[in-house]
């Protein structure tokens, strides 16, 4: 039986006969022999639509249903069925239909399949389908003098678009090619012009065959781009006469790609083959198979690697699998996934062990998981790809050797060279503390990380380059000048002329010996550790004033806050943070970020920027220092309403271990409180807080009664050094 008729018939243009317990179309549905159902009528009848689709799956898969020749166009009811989908209907038709227009069969894609597919859907930006995109991901080695734009420049798939894979990497680390931010993947494939429904195929330049494209190919794929396909390969595509072009790169119109999420399962820490690597020939050991695409002269150490300063060798209990053994000899290609097959177990690579792909810094490594894919050898859920590989896995073992004997190396330079160098670090306080310079610490552990002012190389991922000694302040606002001028001796005095505070280093300029701050989170959704917390903040270089204050009290707790986007969840880390010198100063800060510690750093900055004079006051007489609060005070947010009670002396705090904890750090000794709501949340609760102890100073009695004069404000009076210093 003709497909195409089988397929007109099915979709639509004639009824079924009731014999078959189809219930029959009515109404307006009955049409004549030459009128194609439309979409409205579908959608009325989903009964009837629901049976087309199951029968248009069935014809388009092969075998006949139910025939009956028509000559009714198949173009007009696929078109009556597509409106029908996007009006809302399921999409069944909406796979296969693809499919059959501008799908691929496998993931490795040939050069005729590539060019049938441009020639039906080429990437034109104003096609609002899903498109056909080749994308050039051409790079070479180090030691090698051409580069990947170079040859891109000079020959191309029409229309192709050029993916560097040394920018498109995490800038934030110092090896390469380590994946991107999501962000950042997300940025690049807005410039590319790439859509999320796009078909992406992959290539290589032809002097390589097969190289940096399937990097590419499992780069995007993990982002979550479903459409994505290896071209195998461009020196087939130019062999076969297909059309290529020359010359500059051609502007392309961006796009709005949205932020992904990565698939962190696809992808090996450098811990975890750390320990893959230790427990290696151990009983009980998991055995992962490692296996290494480099050539087997880095593996076995013979030839140097291509990057300076880089050892050759390899991991124990690695498998030696170049990434040219997987390719034909002569096109540089991929072979039949038989052949595949028998050279991985040729190799002695075991599918039923999860396996762990590692090469250089990352590219080769995803020739084998693709020729893995391609072969379907192993289960995917067991396979991943080593990011930075045997870069990553140098890099610390080195730098742990050089942080041990940091101490001594650094004195034997000293006397060698007759120079001063910094000196070394004090040995860490309490792990309940972080009372020392928190750069100093890599991610790893041990001092002298990444990230510290003696730029070392700690275990972790920690950057170099980073805080070190603390800079001085340079103000950029006229209040800021002033203080560091010293035209104003006290905080009290910019509260008088109620002058904003717009830089934290203000407040920090006149309490900073007394300043201490708490960070607070809600519940414990998961609770880490301080030492892990601890960890994670000298990492990223975090919290300057809690290595300033050692008197802080520091509990850290991590709250996920959780947003359904386009692009999936969202996840934030919300941190709560009191600042306060116990004399009458109070800040809060609250602030939701990605990390956990820029979260931190900036709710304190933003304390800082908020701290209000909080006015104490006496219970029963004046004897002695302020130890409560002058009057009964209450402040409100959302349903949330906090009331504050003078008490006696001795009385203590009342309160809520939050509320007890920002009001000691007000200088509040003795109080009672209460609160009252439906949204008790610890947000809600400490801003009502703070606004019933901002509200304080609303109360005119009688010891503010004397005469006051009336000063003009520092910023009138010292104008003419603030246009002094302007010149300067």
């Amino acid at each position: 039986m003709n497909l195409a008729n089988t397929a007109d018939v099915v979709l639509g243009n004639i009824p079924p006969p009731s014999s078959d317990g189809i219930p029959l179309l009515d109404g307006d549905l009955h049409r004549s022999a030459g009128a194609p159902l439309n979409s409205l009528q579908l959608r009325r009848h989903p009964d009837q639509f629901a049976w087309l689709t199951k029968l248009s799956i069935s014809a388009l898969a092969g075998p006949a249903i139910w025939t009956r020749r028509q000559p009714h166009s198949l173009a007009m009811s696929f078109v009556a069925v597509g409106r029908a989908v996007r009006a809302g209907l399921p999409r069944v038709l909406a796979p296969g239909m693809a499919a059959g227009r501008r799908g691929f069969s496998s993931y490795l894609v040939t050069p005729k399949e590539l060019n049938e597919a441009l020639q039906k859907n080429p990437p034109s930006s104003i096609n609002t389908d899903a498109r056909v995109i080749p994308l050039c991901a051409s790079w070479f080695l180090p030691n090698d003098e051409r580069t990947g734009i170079q040859v891109f420049r000079e020959q191309r798939i029409p229309k192709a678009r050029f993916f560097d894979l040394d920018k498109v990497i995490d800038k934030r680390s110092p090896y390469p090619h380590m994946l991107p931010t999501a962000k950042g993947f997300a940025g690049a494939m807005s410039e590319l012009g790439i859509r999320k429904e796009d078909v992406v195929v992959v290539y290589d330049s032809k002097e390589l065959g097969i190289f940096s494209a399937p990097r590419v190919g499992w780069t995007l794929k993990i982002f979550g781009h479903q459409n994505v396909h290896i071209l195998n390969n461009f020196k087939l595509w130019v062999q076969e006469g297909y059309p290529t072009e020359s010359g500059e790169l051609y502007s392309v119109e961006c796009c709005t790609y949205p932020i992904p999420e990565l698939d962190e399962s696809k992808v090996a820490s450098f811990e975890h083959v750390k320990e893959v690597a230790e427990d290696y020939n151990k009983e009980g050991s998991e055995g992962v198979q490692i296996l290494d695409a480099r050539p087997n002269g880095r593996f076995t150490g013979q030839a140097p690697e291509p990057r300076e300063g880089l050892s050759s060798g390899h991991m124990p209990g690695s498998i030696s699998l170049p990434f040219s053994d997987l390719l034909d000899p002569t096109t540089k290609a991929y072979p039949s996934p038989e052949k595949l097959k028998s050279i991985l177990s040729s190799k002695g690579v075991d599918p039923c062990k999860p396996i762990i792909s590692s090469c250089g810094t990352g590219v080769t490594a995803c020739v084998i998981e693709t020729a893995l894919e391609v072969a379907n050898y192993g289960n995917p859920e067991s396979r991943k790809v080593y990011d930075g590989s045997w870069t990553v896995h140098q890099g610390p073992r080195r730098a742990k050797r050089k942080s041990l004997h940091h101490d001594l190396s650094a004195q034997f330079v000293n006397l060698r060279n007759n120079t001063n160098t910094h000196p070394a670090p004090p040995p860490p306080p309490n792990d309940n503390l972080i009372s020392y310079n928190m750069a100093d610490r890599g991610r790893g552990g041990g001092f002298g990380g990444r990230g510290g002012d003696r730029r070392g190389r700690g275990r972790g991922r920690g950057r170099r380059g980073g805080k070190g000694e603390e800079k001085e302040w340079q103000p950029v606002t006229k209040l800021g000048r002033l203080v560091k001028a010293g035209k104003i001796n006290s905080m009290e005095e910019i509260y008088l002329h109620s002058l904003p505070i717009k830089e934290f280093q203000i407040v920090d300029h006149f309490l900073k010996d007394s300043l201490k701050d708490e960070v607070m989170k809600v519940h414990t959704t998961p609770v880490r550790t301080a030492t892990k917390i601890q960890k994670r903040l000298a990492a990223d270089d975090a919290m300057p004033s809690m290595a300033e204050n050692a008197n802080g009290y520091h509990h850290v707790q991590i709250k996920p806050v959780q947003k359904q986007t386009r692009a999936g969840q969202r996840t934030r880390f919300k941190a709560v943070v009191i600042i306060g010198d116990s004399q009458g100063h109070v800040g809060l800060g609250i602030k939701t970020s990605k990390e956990v510690a820029t979260a931190i750093r900036s709710a304190i900055i933003i304390a800082k920027l908020s701290v209000i004079p909080v006015r104490r006051g006496y219970w029963g007489n004046n004897l002695g220092q302020p130890h409560s609060l002058p009057c009964k005070e209450s402040g409100k947010c959302g349903s949330v309403t906090v009331r504050l009670i003078p008490a006696p002396r001795g009385t203590g705090l009342v309160a809520s271990p939050a509320v007890k904890r920002f009001l000691q750090l007000a200088g509040v000794e003795d109080a009672y409180t209460s609160s009252a709501g439906s949204t008790k949340t610890l947000e809600n609760t400490l801003k009502a807080c703070f606004v019933a102890v901002s509200n304080t100073y609303g109360f005119l009695t009688p010891n503010l009664w004397k005469e006051t004069k009336l000063l003009r404000s520092p910023l009138e009076e010292f104008s003419d050094s603030l246009k002094e210093a302007k010149r300067v």
